[in-house]
């Protein structure tokens, strides 16, 4: 949902676009949480749990992983701003 806000305050304004992009969103999202709640439903708890788990940790990986990553980025295009600046 947040993503969805987050598209539509950062595109102009495109009815038919928004309504393409919406109906998506909503039909993805409803069929994801029936199919989830019947593969939810013929699994324990405890494999839920593990699961859920394993999901965390490989999000938390992804995190570190971007921000070692972009604050590369970032790092190098400040040396270049520095050096610009020395230039002068």
């Amino acid at each position: 949902m947040v993503s969805f806000i987050v598209y539509i305050i950062s595109r102009p304004i495109d009815t038919m676009t928004t309504l393409k992009v919406t109906l998506g969103f909503v039909v993805g999202g409803v069929i994801s949480a029936i199919v989830g709640s019947l593969i939810a439903m013929q699994l324990s708890s405890q494999i839920l749990k593990r699961i859920f788990g394993v999901f965390l940790l490989l999000i938390g990986i992804w995190q570190i992983i971007f921000t070692i990553i972009s604050s590369k980025g970032s790092n190098k295009i400040y040396k270049a701003n520095i050096n610009l600046i020395k230039d002068k």
